[in-house]
């Protein structure tokens, strides 16, 4: 009898979280932080014989819920949160993280080992060109400016690349 009410109960549980989700996306009963980045919604389709027939419906509906679906904001917050405390990992491709827990963007990397020129130019003469260019303007701006008291001068700040350059992962 006991082990009866203990099944009965984990049952409505279970049928309760799977409804609560859908509830929530209905009602709105919780006002949840919105995601950051760039979103495209997806508007819900309208049902009709040609988008039933060619199969549409149903991808455009898919993308639609999965798009709504209740708590989900906090459900990709929870996915990241744990997939980066238990195994180190980012969903975004273009984050990287050394064995010292130190967070580098991929431009970062390339820039550090001298890639990012090919990012730009087809070769390293091209940039190199491109740079003595920059910088005869930059000369000449700074004597233009000089004849009108205006002083200018040019900083490059470094990067976390050059700064903290035992930690940048290897390519």
């Amino acid at each position: 009898m006991r082990r009866k009410a203990i099944h009965t109960v984990l049952l409505v549980l279970t049928e309760l979280l799977l409804v609560f989700p859908a509830v929530q996306q209905q009602t709105q009963w919780f006002k949840l932080k919105p995601l950051n980045g760039v979103t495209v919604t997806a508007e819900q389709p309208q049902l009709n014989q040609k988008t039933f027939l060619s199969g549409d419906f149903q991808k455009q509906e898919d993308r639609y819920l999965a798009e709504n679906l209740g708590f989900r904001e906090w459900l990709i917050r929870l996915y990241n949160q744990v997939s980066w405390s238990l195994f180190r990992k980012t969903q975004n491709k273009t984050i990287f993280v050394d064995k010292d827990n130190w967070i580098f963007n991929d431009y970062t990397i390339k820039h550090h080992y001298g890639l990012s020129v090919y990012d730009y130019f087809g070769s390293n003469g091209q940039a190199i060109q491109k740079m003595r260019n920059d910088a005869k303007m930059l000369f000449l701006l700074q004597g233009v400016l000089k004849e009108y008291g205006v002083s200018f001068f040019v900083c490059l700040a470094p990067g976390k690349d050059m700064v903290c350059d035992a930690h940048v992962p290897e390519v």
